[in-house]
């Protein structure tokens, strides 16, 4: 059995908030330093913003700047909390999607009005520091080679070959990684 990876990451953004919100602790690098996000760059993504045919390190430092985002991953520690509340997340989020139980009363109504009070200013504090805070990461770019992509279900799966580096890699990663 493999032993889980430390990181957990998500793209979905209201995730991230209730996790945050929940108390699931951002990442960490190697130094202890908080990693809580990658902003990270392709083609595709440039493209759309109407990037087409510029370098793609001068594209993405300029979509950057104008901030305009690139795919955003949120990074968290696994603790013994993500669990539970991924899965409140997703059975709540099931809920809200049915047409029969969109009409119940929000859960935070089945607890003391101050407290859901505080968790209602915590979840709103918390989405805006998540929301802007890509603006705060140093971008990175993905050259991608032959990729197939599985989007079965509602997760995206990627297969294939892709260098991702951040645009403040030396020369000497640059080369080493062959961009």
């Amino acid at each position: 059995m493999q032993p889980h990876h430390p990181l957990f990451q998500t793209q979905n953004t209201a995730l991230a908030v209730t996790l945050a919100t929940c108390g699931v602790p951002f990442a960490e690098d190697e130094h202890g330093h908080a990693a809580p996000f990658l902003n990270i760059y392709d083609a595709e993504i440039l493209r759309r913003h109407g990037y087409g045919g510029q370098p793609i390190e001068q594209a993405a430092l300029d979509a950057h700047r104008r901030g305009i985002a690139g795919k955003i991953t949120y990074n968290f520690q696994r603790t013994p909390a993500l669990e539970k509340v991924i899965k409140g997340f997703d059975s709540h989020m099931l809920a809200i999607r049915s047409p029969e139980l969109a009409q119940l009363p929000p859960p935070v109504l089945a607890i003391d009005e101050e407290v859901a009070g505080r968790l209602c200013a915590q979840l709103m504090f918390n989405r805006k520091a998540i929301i802007d805070g890509w603006k705060t990461a140093i971008p990175m770019v993905a050259i991608y080679g032959a990729m197939q992509k599985d989007t079965s279900g509602d997760r995206t799966e990627v297969r294939g070959s892709f260098k991702v580096y951040s645009l403040n890699a030396s020369e000497l990663i640059r080369a080493h990684i062959h961009v």
